[in-house]
């Protein structure tokens, strides 16, 4: 849980100037979208190996 904070926390922050800069400048829409799609891609990487992390400490640390 801890390790998809930050990453949540960015996604919100990159949503919120991506609509920001859609708001003052609509005429350049598709290339902050495209930007926008890319950075999302990017921090939530970091979720999925939290994710892939946690699930090998519960099925690889069985007790011998």
């Amino acid at each position: 849980g801890i390790g998809t904070v930050g990453p949540a926390i960015a996604q919100g922050m990159i949503g919120k100037t991506a609509c920001e800069g859609i708001g003052k400048y609509p005429e350049s829409y598709s290339k902050i979208r495209t930007t926008m799609l890319i950075s999302m891609g990017i921090v939530e990487t970091a979720a999925i190996y939290a994710f892939i992390i946690s699930l090998m400490l519960i099925f690889f640390n069985l007790p011998k």
